[in-house]
């Protein structure tokens, strides 16, 4: 068997996702290749694309909203959107990469490549399998212009989601969110702080910001330090934001108790060593933060379907959600001091969540259509 993984460059999540799939296969001696769908569009358009995405989600995020109102409107309208007619500018590219190499199986972690997919799937120019992991805890717009043979979704009860834009039941699959490996190693959380050169005797408040840094960071620093002074230590994980940690650096830079990161393959390591973690609800993240068992505060979410993983986050008990950063900080006080409180999200975090996604998914994917 041959796989080919396609991710696209809108968020690291995306491709994370995928990631943990290729990592999965691998260990099978699954022979697959991990592709950027862009990339047979034409040369510069994966990094055009994401500096774009990176821009407007980080300094205009209003954007965004808008194009995400937009895709709604088009997709209760069931025309082909703008979207799907660029996607299909590159399915010639994309068909002779499959048959030149004679894969088995495509699976997209991306609306993107799933549209120029399901444009070749419509013409039956492909019989090769083509799968979608919808990598959130809802259908963003335009899925539902897609016609793959499966779809891998976040939970059994966001099927219903899809099912009313037309995706077909006998085609939904609920076994989650893919993460690495990594993700379900647990360290002791003295020992992770040891490895990490943080200290041992003080609270550790960890926030992400996404891999564009997102989010009003500066401000919720200085809250905490309004609240605890120097008793907690502020962890900031500042993705590749350049200006957002140089920004950071230069205003707390006589606080011994803040420390900026950037990019880091350390992350499983850093959430085993915090005692709360502030993120943007982006799915990937708040799956793997679940994954890790540790109590999350959803911060403010870039506009769009993160406003639906929020929400299923919030309503299921897996996190607290608030915009107010006052509400966000008292929220994480009560975690770390009321131990009810606490497990009650960290069960509800187990109960929800499927640690082994991506082993499953491997599974289904090793088995579809045997």
């Amino acid at each position: 068997m041959k796989v080919l993984i396609l991710s696209c460059t809108t968020g690291q999540g995306y491709n994370e996702a995928g990631q943990a799939i290729y990592e999965g296969l691998k260990k099978r001696k699954i022979d697959c290749d991990f592709e950027d769908g862009l990339s047979f569009a034409d040369e510069k358009a994966p990094r055009a694309v994401g500096s774009a995405y990176n821009l407007i989600t980080t300094y205009i995020p209003k954007i965004l909203g808008a194009i995400y109102k937009l895709g709604e409107f088009l997709s209760f309208k069931k025309i082909k959107s703008p979207v799907y007619k660029a996607n299909e500018k590159y399915k010639e590219e994309l068909y002779n990469f499959i048959i030149d190499n004679g894969y088995d199986m495509v699976i997209t972690t991306h609306l993107f490549p799933a549209q120029a997919l399901s444009s070749l799937k419509e013409e039956k120019r492909i019989n090769t399998h083509c799968v979608g992991i919808v990598a959130d805890y809802a259908p963003a717009p335009l899925w539902e212009e897609t016609h793959l043979d499966a779809y891998i979704i976040a939970h059994k009860d966001i099927a219903s989601d899809f099912i009313s834009k037309g995706i077909p039941e006998e085609k939904l699959f609920p076994l989650g969110i893919p993460v690495k490996s990594d993700f379900l190693e647990k360290t002791d959380k003295l020992t992770a702080r040891e490895i990490l050169e943080i200290e041992q005797d003080k609270p550790m408040y960890l926030i992400m910001t996404g891999s564009m840094g997102y989010g009003n960071i500066g401000s919720l620093i200085v809250s905490i330090l309004n609240n605890y002074k120097n008793k907690v230590n502020i962890v900031v994980m500042g993705g590749i934001n350049k200006r957002m940690k140089s920004s950071l650096r230069s205003r707390f830079a006589r606080q011994k108790n803040v420390y900026i990161k950037g990019y880091s393959k350390r992350i499983p390591l850093y959430m085993d060593a915090c005692d709360v973690l502030f993120t943007k609800p982006g799915a990937q993240t708040s799956t793997e933060a679940a994954i890790k068992n540790i109590p999350i505060i959803l911060t403010e979410e870039i506009p769009g379907v993160e406003a639906k993983n929020a929400e299923f986050f919030k309503e299921k008990g897996l996190a607290f959600y608030d915009t107010d950063i006052s509400n966000q900080l008292s929220a994480a006080a009560k975690l770390i001091r009321n131990e009810q409180a606490r497990n009650e999200m960290l069960e509800a975090q187990q109960r929800e969540i499927n640690k082994n996604a991506a082993e499953d998914i491997c599974d289904f994917i090793l088995n579809f259509n045997r």
